[in-house]
C-alpha cells in the first residue's frame, strides 16, 4: 500500500503545474479513495455514482488482502453483542 501511495503522490505531483495545485488534488482524491475503500463506509452504503472509485481504489485492495491474511482460516469467531 505505502508503494502504491507514493506512486500515486508523485503521479499528481508530475501532472500539476505546481505544489499548491497538487496539495489541492492530492486531498481531494485520496480523501474519495480513503471514504469508499470499504473501511469507513460499507460497500453497499456507497452511492452508485460513486461505486467505480470503491473498485478503482488501491486501498480497498490494500485492506482487504490485510483482512484475508489476518482471519482467513482463523478458528476464532467474532460476535456483535447488542
Amino acid at each position: 500500500m505505502t508503494s502504491l501511495g507514493t506512486a500515486f503522490a508523485q503521479a499528481i505531483a508530475a501532472a500539476s503545474p505546481n505544489p499548491d495545485t497538487a496539495g489541492l488534488i492530492y486531498t481531494a482524491l485520496f480523501s474519495a479513495i480513503t471514504m469508499t475503500a470499504g473501511f469507513f463506509r460499507p460497500r453497499d452504503t456507497i452511492p452508485v455514482y460513486l461505486k467505480w472509485i470503491y473498485h478503482s481504489s488501491f486501498m480497498r485492495y490494500s485492506l482487504e488482502a490485510l483482512n484475508v491474511n489476518e482471519f482467513s482460516g482463523n478458528p476464532i469467531k467474532f460476535y456483535c453483542r447488542d
